[in-house]
């Protein structure tokens, strides 16, 4: 594996390359658009195939709907429940008015395919563009006949928000959790006014349903006031993966595969909506074959006393990682005296990994768990991180790369 010196000898090139990409980038942003020309002087001396794609971010988007959805919903669920609580009947409407609000935003949540709502968007004359971004495309061809592609996906942008990822990722368990409270206090009311009992425990069932009242206001409340700044130095997400395909664009770019063709991507506004991965799946699409292509997604790599980590089940019921590709994986991992952990992610997540396996495709996501202590927040700096561990994944990368290349037609994983 060939090392390659850069800028100064005295200066390391994690630190280097650290300082370079660890700046406030919100989509959209100054530090957004500086940060794609930095990664493209820093991946130049790899001489590999360039492509930039220009995608644009509408004003429609999801992202920027949010705060608006919850506090509205907090509004409305203030009504419905103070209407509840003197007047159980008077609850119908409002509450058909909730259910309407949902049904009318349901889109912020169900999983519509990220790719359908871009070409909706591009089709549509009336969308406004916010902003543009860009996607770095990077190809190594193999130098015999093509059997399967391997794309290595990282993003470049980052965000802040008040809450941490890590807390965030709770948010859906408590909504479960409140929504089931919120059937029962309905219920019960239903039930004991039937009943005639209504009047006999109706100071209890006032109780009841002002805690989980308030407790679900109080959620939407603080979802809504979570609003997106752009803050955070982006260090664990995602100048992490960045680095890692840097490493890992070191150890291959002169040594290329024999039958499998390498993309590395690295893609804009994943924190909005994931849309540079759907600009770049909706445009390349016909060189991938679900059947023959694989996806490696690297976001929030080497964090401090933590081995590495991939994703290995995921989403409700569990979807597994396919038994052959762990093999592979955690054999590659053996064979370098690399310590990996598998872990399960139940809520699935917004990453541009599971955009790729949503449309039918053979993904691996490496993320580390404990990272999301700090991503979207000021802390989010590269003191967390490792190099050595990015150096094992980039190393692990290689293997499992080479692996697949020598042995194994990914249509038979």
């Amino acid at each position: 594996m060939k090392e390659i010196q850069i800028n100064s000898k005295k200066t390391p090139e994690f630190q280097y390359l650290m300082n370079r990409w660890c700046i406030p980038r919100l989509a959209g942003s100054e530090g957004s658009f500086k940060i794609v020309e930095r990664l493209k002087e820093d991946f130049e001396r790899f001489n590999l195939e360039l492509t930039e794609q220009k995608f644009s971010v509408f004003k429609s988007n999801k992202l920027f709907r949010y705060r608006r959805f919850f506090f509205t919903f907090s509004i409305l669920s203030i009504l419905f429940h103070f209407i509840l609580i003197y007047l159980f009947w008077g609850s119908v409407p409002v509450g058909i008015v909730v259910i309407a609000y949902l049904i009318k935003s349901r889109w912020l949540f169900l999983k519509k395919n990220p790719c359908e709502r871009r070409m909706e968007k591009e089709s549509n004359p009336k969308e406004e563009i916010a902003f543009s971004q860009t996607n770095l495309i990077y190809r190594l061809k193999p130098r015999k006949k093509k059997r399967n592609t391997i794309i290595l996906i990282a993003h470049h942008d980052s965000k802040s928000q008040y809450l941490s990822t890590y807390i965030r990722a709770y948010t859906a368990l408590i909504f479960i959790i409140l929504i089931f409270l919120e059937m029962l206090a309905y219920i019960s009311v239903f039930i004991f006014e039937r009943q005639n009992l209504f009047e006999t425990l109706r100071f209890g069932l006032k109780i009841y349903i002002f805690i989980v009242g308030w407790l679900t206001i109080s959620f939407f409340l603080t979802m809504g006031s979570n609003f997106i700044s752009n803050e955070s130095p982006g260090a664990l997400d995602n100048a992490s993966g960045l680095y890692t395909l840097w490493k890992t664009a070191q150890y291959l770019h002169d040594s290329p595969l024999d039958n499998t063709e390498l993309w590395i991507v690295l893609t804009g506004a994943e924190e909005i909506d994931q849309e540079g991965a759907a600009a770049f799946l909706n445009k390349y699409r016909p060189f991938f074959t679900q059947t023959n292509t694989l996806v490696i997604n690297f976001d929030m790599i080497g964090l401090k006393d933590n081995p590495l980590e991939v994703v290995d089940s995921f989403y409700i019921p569990k979807d597994d990682l396919s038994p052959i590709l762990q093999h592979v994986l955690y054999n590659s991992a053996e064979k370098l005296s690399v310590e990996l952990r598998g872990w399960y992610l139940w809520i699935g997540g917004y990453t541009d990994g599971f955009l790729f396996y949503e449309e039918g495709y053979k993904t691996i996501n490496f993320i580390t768990k404990k990272a999301g202590k700090y991503t979207h927040q000021k802390k989010d700096t590269y003191d967390h991180i490792d190099p050595n561990l990015i150096d094992a994944q980039a190393s692990l990368n290689v293997q499992l790369i080479r692996t697949i290349d020598k042995k194994w037609l990914l249509n038979e994983v």
